[in-house]
Order: structure tokens, then sequence, then C-alpha cells
């Protein structure tokens, strides 16, 4: 869930800039950052639970 509301956060910054005085999202790194981050190895092999996450009843059956 947490991971969904910045991601939420940072497209309603973008979207709506005017109605956004200012932004702290702790869950989640600038989009552009966050994106080129996901382009290099590394960074894949350290993210893969997101990746785990995104199959329907997979992470359910393996973690109960």
């Amino acid at each position: 869930m947490s991971f969904k509301c910045g991601a939420m956060a940072w497209n309603f910054a973008y979207n709506y800039p005017a109605m956004v005085e200012k932004l702290v999202v702790l869950n989640l790194p600038h989009p552009a950052k966050f994106l080129a981050g996901l382009r290099t190895p590394q960074q894949l092999l350290k993210s893969w639970y997101i990746f785990f996450f995104q199959f329907p009843l997979v992470s359910e059956l393996i973690l109960h």
C-alpha cells in the first residue's frame, strides 16, 4: 500500500503542480531517478521484490 501512496503523490504533484506547495515522499525516489535506476542490472537485482508482488496470488501462496 505505501508504495502506491508514494507513486500517487508523485503523480498528483506532476499533474497538479499549482495545488502542491511542498511534497515529501519517503518510500519512493523521484520517478526519473527510479526509472533510470531500473535500467541497470544491479538495481533490477535489488528491486526483485517489486516485481514479485505484481503477480496476483503468487506472493500470498509463497508467504502463506
